[in-house]
């Protein structure tokens, strides 16, 4: 089935369908509709979970920290400063292994305030714990949010994933997506099997206490360690997903001339653009970069090892006299070719295929 709808409505609807036990957010532009769509859906009886409408996306998230804890499937919304001010909690949901999925609109972070796009706030957050999946369209947004959950909710991964669409050019776009019934969603999703350890009244304990030095570092490297071997899982459910509806999750994508001595490497909704400007041109591939937590470091020196030259658009500024954030990971790939930084797009700055076609040539 078809439908026409937008970034936000897209998640709203895949969410709708999961049905989960637990949804909290705070209201914060681009991404309020999710949570408005999914609050009505709850007034009409369309849904069953438990809405939380918190006092500050701080509190949304330590909602569904303590909600997934207790043995809920909770999810969540926000962007932006909103998710700036999650920054805590973020680390404290990775920490405990809690299998959260969380939606976020990217937008560019203050001062000065700007509530259009860039990845200043997702990749702020990078350090988290966090899975991150990239979604260039309305229809990924979608598909990205029903498989996030399968793959968070691995028993040999139970690490919360960020499903990411660009602010207002993905969020607000409205276009044409496949979707797939509920029962089949439902069927996909499967029923939440909650984390050995569970919050309960009955059999109090505590989460997330002291930890010593050795223990301490036993957390971290599990983490690290899980986080480095969920590529399998994410493909593993990549892989059952295609079989439902061929729309599976592609860690790196490539376009245009595989053969092609330039590529460009990038995330999101600008890759749209660069198709466009590329098109005709048999000398240059992009290579979108769905996955960026965890890099996946294989999979894209493979399809660059050929490459004389690599242009990588970046959203953000990493702020360490480098260049940005994506940059700083193709450039740790020790590559063979010229690698190129520009940042562009910044606080909503429209990309067009001109500018595309301006860096090819050196003249932006």
């Amino acid at each position: 089935m078809k439908l026409a709808l937008t970034g936000n409505e897209a998640a709203a609807y895949a969410i709708e369908q999961i049905n989960p036990d637990v949804l909290a957010a705070f209201p914060i532009t681009p991404t309020t509709q999710v949570m408005e769509i999914l609050t009505k859906k709850k007034m009409e009886k369309k849904i069953t979970s438990e809405i939380i409408l918190s006092e500050s996306e701080h509190s949304a998230m330590s909602s569904v920290i303590s909600a997934t804890a207790a043995g809920a499937r909770s999810m969540t919304a926000t962007s932006s400063q909103g998710l700036a001010l999650m920054h805590e909690m973020l680390h404290i949901a990775s920490g405990l292994f809690l299998p959260i999925v969380m939606i976020v609109g990217a937008r560019a972070l203050s001062s000065p305030i700007n509530i259009h796009n860039d990845h200043s706030d997702v990749m702020s957050q990078s350090a988290t714990g966090w899975i991150q999946l990239y979604a260039e369209t309305v229809q990924e947004a979608y598909d990205n949010t029903i498989q996030a959950i399968k793959i968070s909710e691995n028993p040999d991964l139970q690490i919360p994933i960020m499903v990411i669409m660009d602010g207002f050019i993905t969020t607000h776009q409205m276009t044409s997506v496949e979707v797939l019934t509920t029962s089949q969603v439902q069927k996909f999703v499967g029923s939440f099997k909650p984390i050995d350890y569970l919050l309960d009244l009955k059999n109090p304990l505590t989460i997330g206490g002291f930890a010593m030095p050795d223990q301490y570092s036993d957390v971290k490297d599990e983490q690290h360690k899980r986080i480095k071997n969920s590529k399998k899982i994410i493909l593993s459910v990549s892989s059952e997903y295609n079989k439902l509806c061929k729309k599976g999750f592609k860690i790196i994508e490539e376009f245009g001339n595989k053969l092609a001595k330039t590529a460009i490497v990038a995330q999101a909704s600008v890759c749209g653009t660069i198709k466009n400007a590329l098109k005709d041109n048999k000398t240059v591939k992009l290579v979108k970069v769905n996955l960026f937590r965890p890099f996946p470091q294989k999979e894209v020196t493979e399809v660059l090892k050929d490459c004389n030259r690599v242009i990588v658009i970046d959203r953000a500024y990493s702020f360490d006299g480098i260049g940005g954030p994506l940059y700083k990971e193709i450039q740790a790939l020790n590559l063979k070719s010229k690698i190129d930084d520009h940042v562009i797009g910044l606080g909503g700055n429209n990309i067009s295929e001109k500018n595309i076609l301006q860096i090819l040539n050196d003249k932006l």
